[in-house]
């Protein structure tokens, strides 16, 4: 009988020991100020992900899937000018604003995307099931849920503050899913972010690498991106605006 306890009681301890383990792990994904996910969360979830993503593209290639809503898009975000608040409000103020963003980031967003804080004012979504074609919409849908959200400080004071977007799709090229990986996106959707930041803030800049024999390109501005090759740029600055890039 006494054993009988014992392991009764070894076992109950292990699984409350394996259950805090778990919550100590999930709680390491999450960023504490926002309560989104954090890159740590990516790196655990990227590599299904992908993988799953790239199941979907090669069976829309083979005529077995639909080839629509089978992109991953990813669509970086940073708040402009947001120094501006913690240097004239204070870091609480600072924090405040971050965590309403949050908030807008989550409403905006549909339940199957996912939600990132990167890093400072930065943030990533990651739209899954996504069309790249219509994916301009939904950073359109972000910038403007930013834009119109007042930022309450307390004591009557409220912000406005608008954002900056970048956005790509994995895998970049469809008809060679597996030449250019995962990072490749995050580091266009940053040369969208800065072009969008520096050509005047309060938008939202997209490139999509051209699928060789594809007539279904969409519309926008052909250019020449260094390691990525012809891709279609659109952008709320205007498709012919002359958009600042990184040298």
């Amino acid at each position: 009988m006494h054993n009988v306890q014992l392991e009764s009681l070894v076992s109950e301890r292990t699984r409350d020991l394996a259950a805090a383990y778990q919550a100590l792990e999930e709680a390491s994904m999450v960023d504490p100020l926002t309560g989104l996910k954090n890159r740590r969360y990516l790196s655990a979830f990227m590599p299904e992900e992908i993988a799953r993503c790239l199941r979907q593209q090669r069976a829309a290639a083979a005529g077995r899937g639909e080839d629509r809503n089978i992109d991953l898009c990813v669509l970086m975000l940073d708040l402009d000018h947001f120094k501006a608040v913690n240097d004239t409000h204070g870091h609480g103020a600072g924090d405040a604003v971050l965590r309403q963003l949050g908030e807008v980031l989550r409403a905006t967003c549909r339940d199957s995307d996912v939600v990132v804080r990167w890093g400072g004012e930065e943030f990533i979504v990651l739209a899954r099931n996504a069309d790249r074609q219509q994916i301009h919409v939904m950073a359109a849908q972000l910038c403007d849920s930013i834009r119109n959200h007042p930022f309450d400080l307390g004591n009557g004071v409220v912000l406005h503050k608008t954002c900056s977007l970048g956005y790509t799709a994995f895998p970049l090229l469809r008809d060679d899913p597996e030449r250019l990986g995962w990072e490749q996106s995050v580091e266009l959707a940053d040369q969208c972010l800065y072009a969008a930041k520096s050509s005047g803030r309060d938008g939202w800049v997209g490139c999509l690498p051209v699928q060789p024999g594809s007539a279904d390109e969409g519309t926008g501005t052909v250019r020449d991106m260094p390691g990525f090759g012809p891709c279609i740029v659109r952008s709320s600055f205007g498709d012919g605006c002359d958009l600042h890039w990184k040298h």
